[in-house]
């Protein structure tokens, strides 16, 4: 099952208390091999689950916006922040190995939007390379989604989620690697004005090759300290 394979704490709740969703990536969902499950376990004065039962998402559950597939690795990476300004964390999954229309393990990421009464399915937001504005096009293991990234990086107080595209070619270049950036609004993250940053990319400093695997880890700080 892979169960702990990603981690990721904050407050999903917004009652004040870091919770931990925990990434099962090679969970079968019924008979569906391997496609993936994120488990949520709430943060209470005495632990984890001493108050909120815990919750399990996959992309069968209502409002999560696709459904199961063999091996899409639904929680495979995960990343927290408030991407719509709410004063309540949201949770992004990655799923690497989604299928987009016929291209095998394209990639996918989801939004679940955080709530007093805990995350949800309803309202949930999916990306792929196929959406338009995301600003690349889906190819076969690409697998976008296999690593995220949230912060502020335009400093307006809503999170932005970088997304790892770590096999995705660069021009002619295979297994290159790219990530795609989206910014947090109000009605959470949006395609205006994102952006596709790989080797090639003026000032990344350095020059795509085979199999680079840019974009395969992802971390987030302010290392400047502005």
């Amino acid at each position: 099952d892979f169960f702990g394979f990603a981690l990721a704490a904050g407050d999903l709740d917004g009652d004040g208390i870091e919770d931990l969703a925990v990434g099962a990536s090679g969970e079968s969902v019924g008979t569906v091999e391997a496609a993936g499950a994120v488990n949520v376990l709430y943060g209470s004065p005495t632990g984890l689950n001493g108050g909120r039962t815990s919750a399990l998402f996959h992309q069968d559950v209502a409002g999560i916006g696709s459904s199961a597939q063999p091996f899409d690795e639904f929680g495979h990476s995960l990343a927290i922040g408030d991407f719509n300004n709410s004063g309540v964390s949201d949770l992004a999954v990655g799923a690497p190995g989604e299928t987009v229309g016929t291209v095998e393990a394209a990639g996918a990421a989801h939004v679940l939007f955080g709530r007093t009464t805990g995350v949800s399915g309803a309202s949930s937001q999916l990306f792929t390379q196929d959406t338009p504005g995301v600003g690349s096009d889906p190819e076969t293991g690409d697998f976008f989604g296999g690593a995220l990234g949230a912060g502020d990086f335009n400093a307006n107080g809503f999170a932005d989620l970088a997304i790892g595209a770590h096999n995705e070619s660069v021009g002619t270049i295979p297994g290159a690697g790219a990530i795609n950036v989206l910014y947090g609004a109000v009605g959470g993250l949006t395609v205006t004005g994102s952006q596709v940053l790989h080797q090639g990319v003026a000032g990344v400093g350095s020059a795509p090759e085979d199999f680079d695997g840019f974009g395969f880890a992802l971390a987030v700080g302010d290392f400047d300290n502005d």
